[in-house]
């Protein structure tokens, strides 16, 4: 504190020829020298919790291969896949549950659109179809 002592107690300087500028302009000078942008979001993201993936018994992976046999553009389902943490490890990440139109099925590429999300077959769990909404939507038409 003995080196700022004599300007401890001052006022600051004020211009008389410009007006003070506004906070929010204040804080846009200093965004530029924000080093870590994005660390909050990567930081966030390791910090949810993952689950280790579960495989299927081969009853369950033959009952879902029948439902999706029998499901069809415009159904109403209720669908429940894994989704991995990242593209290339498979073993950890989130069972995600969704109700939905499917609106698309591609048997050669087995991937399945419901909602604008596309879901590979080998990562789905459980699949319901609703057949009272499938039937209202089929009679709209």
């Amino acid at each position: 504190m003995d080196d700022y002592g004599d300007i401890l107690h001052c006022s600051r300087p004020v211009s008389f020829k410009r007006n003070p500028m506004q906070r929010a302009h204040r804080a846009k000078q200093f965004a530029a020298f924000d080093a870590l942008k994005g660390y909050e979001e990567a930081v966030r993201a390791q910090e949810r919790l993952y689950e280790p993936y579960q495989e299927l018994s081969p009853d369950k992976s033959e009952e879902i291969d029948r439902k999706l046999h029998r499901i069809h553009p415009h159904d109403r389902i209720r669908i429940t896949w894994f989704q991995s943490r990242n593209d290339s490890d498979k073993e950890v990440g989130n069972y995600m549950t969704e109700n939905g139109e499917v609106q698309m099925i591609d048997a050669q590429e087995h991937i399945l659109l419901v909602n604008g999300r596309l879901i590979l077959f080998d990562d789905i769990t459980d699949l319901e179809r609703d057949e009272f909404e499938t039937k209202k939507v089929l009679k709209r038409r």
